[in-house]
């Protein structure tokens, strides 16, 4: 009897990827091409936001690529990438908590928060609060 392979998993991470692809294509992807609203006028990201941003695509290309394997029956070469895909997620985690932690200084220099503000700084820090939640919940699910 001939096992029926599921194509769900590969959907779903082809999915994860396009949306990542599309929710970052105009402040990231293709950010040259696209005017950025002027209160997000800073001559270039900065360095640590450009590698976590190709760190984390690198990681979803290849959990489509993992997903794909396994569709193809490669059980073989996707263990041999999780190794790959561990190395990433440690970067990824590495690099956002770097991100986060540069998220409110970022944001005074935007002219996006104001520092004398309390109230202001109160509400930056359940947004924080919650990125920092996704990466340890992205670490609890590798």
């Amino acid at each position: 009897m001939k096992q029926h392979h599921s194509r769900f998993y590969l959907i779903i991470t082809i999915l994860l990827l396009l949306f990542v692809l599309i929710g970052f294509s105009r402040t990231f992807y293709l950010r040259p091409f696209f005017e950025q609203p002027e209160r997000w006028q800073l001559d270039q990201l900065p360095l640590v936001y450009v590698i976590h941003g190709i760190v984390l695509t690198a990681w979803f290309m290849l959990l489509v690529l993992q997903s794909a394997l396994i569709n193809l029956r490669k059980v073989s070469i996707h263990r041999k990438l999780g190794f790959a895909m561990a190395f990433l997620a440690v970067l990824v985690v590495f690099t956002g908590v770097q991100v986060v932690l540069d998220s409110t200084p970022r944001s005074i220099r935007m002219g996006l928060l104001d520092p004398e503000s309390i109230s202001e700084m109160r509400g930056q820090s359940f947004p924080l609060f919650l990125d920092l939640l996704s990466l340890v919940v992205f670490t609890g699910a590798i």
